[in-house]
């Protein structure tokens, strides 16, 4: 099942002790910036080692879509349908707005969801692949994200999907999300 197709109610109750992200809201996004930090400091990293944390990170970066979606208090839903330009009022409507409304999210929804089940049925990016790169002199990894032609750095995606949904977050009565946004000017620059 691709999580496009999941049913998540606004109100929904979480348990918050069946997760590994605590009961702050922001913590599915200090969990992305987490990763960031640790692929940005990967040094002597297998390439093995180094794809399990890109796949991690796009996961993460993906499955925000979910989080915010439960936790946005349900008088700012409206607010959070309309700054992706959401025209339903479902949740796999709102998983296609911020597919069109963030290429970075886009291609993390590609990477974690054809990483765990092979493939994407729909809005599959077929422009884009993946490259892994090892440098023996200096023994570290890379991973390179390819879309139509444009090689980019995955921790850039990344971090680009997570400074688009900080932004989203704070839009939709989460402020606090801007202390992980200066966490990642200081923390993510090489």
């Amino acid at each position: 099942m691709e999580s496009t197709d999941m049913v998540i109610v606004p109100d929904e109750e979480i348990d918050f002790s069946k997760t590994l992200v605590g009961k702050d809201p922001i913590g599915p996004l200090s969990k992305l910036l987490w990763e960031c930090q640790q692929i940005h400091a990967a040094k002597d990293v297998d390439p093995l080692v180094r794809m399990f944390m890109s796949q991690n990170a796009a996961a993460s970066a993906w499955h925000l879509t979910d989080w915010i979606w439960v936790r946005c208090p349900p008088e700012r839903l409206d607010d959070l349908r309309a700054a992706v330009r959401c025209k339903g009022d479902q949740f796999s409507d709102f998983a296609s707005a911020v597919r069109e409304a963030s290429l970075d999210v886009a291609i993390c929804r590609q990477l974690a969801t054809a990483g765990k089940h092979v493939s994407v049925k729909r809005g599959e990016m077929k422009n884009l692949s993946i490259e892994v790169e090892h440098n023996e002199d200096k023994n570290q990894s890379s991973v390179w994200i390819c879309l139509d032609g444009k090689r980019s750095s995955d921790n850039d995606v990344y971090a680009g999907a997570l400074r688009w949904w900080i932004d989203l977050y704070i839009h939709v009565g989460f402020p606090e999300a801007q202390n992980l946004l200066r966490a990642l000017g200081q923390r993510t620059k090489g």
